[in-house]
């Protein structure tokens, strides 16, 4: 038996072949590939309604309540008789909050609009509630998403995902005629005069090439008069689709902020040239299209000439949208019913055993509220449990963070305290220290008077670079407690750092298969280069007049690309990303640079790498790290230099299959030499002096 979905569209949605709205086209379509039985709620007027699936909800007139409530009072006794498994609301949270309360069922609030200007998530405080009481909220783009997160401190959660509206493709390339369409509404919203403008001159420039234009606008007259300039009215999708098909080229030139934009996603799926404005969610329509970063009739103007004028661009344009189509209707539904799945049917193991006892003292940024879910020290604490190691483990910085007080202004008094009744009471095989910079050495001592079985170890994660960024500071840390410790790990090759003595191994950031869950090159792209840097995890935001040298190198590299989309963060005033909000931004981008702070040394590497390789997204870095002794060119990429470094990314640009490879193979690669419980593991049996089977990069 077919578990059940009700689907209710907005009071302004009609559900007819005529007069369908992307929400009601995207439902219409995603229904009939669901493995789910479904029923479809709205309100209209209209006769030729899509499917026998559908119940048409009649308000009346309704004067002592807002329509939104006495449809909603409405929906709760119709689903009541269908008795669905989970409530579909598309675009009125309103409806949604009513619903959870009245029905007590799960709920999935689709967006697809700016919920800023929505009933029910226009304020924080109502998307705070639609968060903490909404089953799932799937947002139609990454904009849209963004916009609903504006003014609320949690950025993502789990209970909110995006997933693109998708058409189906045709199998053959459509034939094309020299046409140009415009297909929306004709107003200045959508920035009709500026497409009428462009287009007149352009009729008057290029005597074979006309104009389609297909919908209307009761509400506002724009008019444009030519003998090849052909207005048709609003047509049924079916007619408007063939249009679109025959086409060379479609132009979206909106000037509001489209949520999404499915004309854009139509035309590519067609095989058109397509010219987008760089408004709202449009950028995230399909691959290959020429965006109008300032719209214009003349910007606009000289796209179309340059299209028409030039045919292998033009050819080039129509083929990549049409091979390289991101959102395929079959795929949308399947990530849909993979959602209801999670919904209906959630399952939670948790196994662990092991006699090796350990106490790891590291930060594990309580204080940050989960921004930093995916530190290393939360991936190495994870590593030891995998292994079936017992383990106590003491976040230092958080307990300083509330332990300092006129009696112990640091808080370090506390924190010995607590380090010393642990190990009494615990008795561990290994204390493991990370950057436990804050914690003096007498208690460590004292435990080494007291304990003398108890080994007493180290990681360490920041460069050693003697030309880098706080060598002699990170030198004092390392060697701060060299009295006391049995071995130090670190993620920088130790043959380049001449202070250390024999007791230093090197060992990889390590990749968590809890954390790093991501498949991303499995994912559909928007923009081809992710760059992430910042002023340092604990802080969180960029420092007033502070420069990081890597800047300069990024703004280069940009500077030079001019078919390149990026996504930078963590300079020129875009604030670092933290939490599931690096990920989702991640997940959008073809190729990640991974740039680290100072000269390249062996080995050495800021954690991100391993965020962008083991989540599955190929990966490019100077070649200098050596990171070559570890990965084959089909499982990371390495430069040489600024020039090679350009070379390669316009290169994979144009080879995005070998990106999905080299996303592929550096995943796989990186979980079977660097995965968490391998690394610590390496660090446990290392430190108790128990031997091991050793891989490549351990000594």
């Amino acid at each position: 038996m077919k578990n059940k979905i009700a689907v209710v569209l907005p009071l302004t949605e009609n559900y007819s072949l005529k007069y369908s709205g992307a929400v009601s086209l995207f439902i219409k379509e995603y229904t009939k590939i669901s493995k789910y039985e479904y029923r479809i709620y709205g309100n209209t007027d209209k006769k030729d309604i899509i499917d026998k699936n559908y119940i048409n909800v009649d308000i009346g007139n309704s004067k002592l309540t807002s329509s939104n409530v006495k449809y909603s009072e409405l929906l709760v006794d119709e689903i009541s008789k269908f008795n669905p498994d989970i409530i579909e609301i598309h675009n009125r949270p309103q409806i949604a909050k009513i619903l959870k309360e009245k029905t007590k069922k799960k709920i999935i609030l689709h967006i697809a609009n700016d919920p800023l200007s929505l009933r029910g998530s226009s304020l924080s405080s109502d998307r705070e509630y639609l968060l903490e009481n909404i089953d799932k909220i799937i947002f139609v783009s990454s904009y849209i998403k963004d916009q609903f997160f504006k003014n609320i401190n949690f950025k993502n959660t789990d209970k909110t995902q995006i997933v693109y509206h998708g058409i189906n493709k045709e199998n053959k390339f459509p034939k094309k005629n020299k046409n140009i369409i415009f297909v929306g509404k004709l107003n200045t919203s959508k920035g009709y005069d500026i497409f009428g403008k462009a287009s007149i001159q352009i009729l008057e420039k290029f005597k074979d090439w006309s104009v389609e234009v297909v919908g209307d606008e009761p509400r506002e007259k724009i008019n444009f008069t030519h003998k090849r300039f052909k207005k048709l009215g609003w047509l049924n999708y079916q007619d408007t689709i063939k249009r679109i098909k025959k086409s060379a080229i479609c132009v979206i030139p909106s000037r509001w902020e489209e949520p999404l934009g499915r004309v854009a996603i139509e035309s590519g799926a067609a095989g058109c040239a397509t010219i987008i404005s760089n408004k709202g969610g449009l950028p995230e329509t399909l691959k290959h299209k020429l965006i109008l970063n300032t719209l214009s009739v003349k910007s606009l103007h000289d796209a179309i000439s340059k299209i028409i004028k030039n045919k292998k661009l033009r050819d080039n344009l129509q083929v990549n949208a049409f091979k390289n189509h991101i959102h395929d209707l079959r795929n949308k539904s399947k990530e849909l019913d993979i959602i209801r799945d999670k919904l209906i049917n959630k399952k939670i193991n948790i196994n662990f055993n092991n006699p090796i006892k350990i106490i790891h003292i590291a930060d594990t940024h309580i204080r940050h509220n989960g921004r930093l879910y995916y530190s290393t020290s939360k991936k190495i604490n994870n590593g030891f449990l995998m292994n079936g190691y017992n383990v106590l483990t003491i976040s230092d910085r958080d307990i300083l963070s509330t332990s300092k007080n006129i009696y112990d202004f640091e808080g370090k008094k506390k924190l010995s305290s607590i380090v010393l009744s642990s190990v009494n009471n615990f008795k561990p095989d290994l204390i493991m220290l990370g950057h436990a910079d804050n914690l003096p050495v007498d208690p460590l001592a004292k435990i080494r008077k007291n304990f003398s079985d108890i080994k007493i170890s180290q990681w360490f994660l920041d460069p050693l670079i003697k030309t880098g960024p706080d060598y002699v500071k990170n030198k004092n840390r390392i060697l701060s407690k060299k009295e006391v410790i049995d071995a130090t790990f670190l993620t920088t090759s130790p043959e380049k750092v001449s202070f250390l003595n024999s007791n230093c191994f090197f060992i990889p950031n390590p990749a968590d298969p809890s954390i790093d869950t991501n498949c991303f090159y499995e994912k559909t792209k928007t923009f081809d280069i992710f760059i992430a840097i910042s002023h340092g995890q604990h802080r969180g935001t960029l420092k007033n007049n502070h420069s990081d040298p890597r800047e300069k190198f990024i703004n280069n590299i940009v500077s030079k690309s001019n078919d390149i989309s990026f996504k930078i963060f963590g300079m020129n005033n875009s604030q670092p990303i933290w939490g599931d909000e690096f990920f989702e931004k991640l997940s959008k981008c073809r190729l990640a640079i991974n740039i680290s702070r100072g000269e390249p040394i062996k080995y050495y590497s800021s954690d991100r790498i391993t965020s962008t390789m083991a989540n599955g997204v190929a990966t490019i870095c100077d070649k200098k790290y050596s990171f070559q002794d570890f990965f084959k060119n089909n499982e990371l990429i390495t430069y040489e230099n600024d020039k090679d470094l350009l070379n390669k990314i316009n290169f994979y640009k144009k080879n995005e299959t070998k990106l999905t490879i080299i996303g592929k193979k550096g995943r796989e690669k990186y979980f079977k030499l660097f995965n968490n419980k391998l690394v610590t593991n390496y660090m446990v049996k290392k430190s108790l002096g128990i031997k091991l089977n050793k891989l490549i990069w351990m000594k």
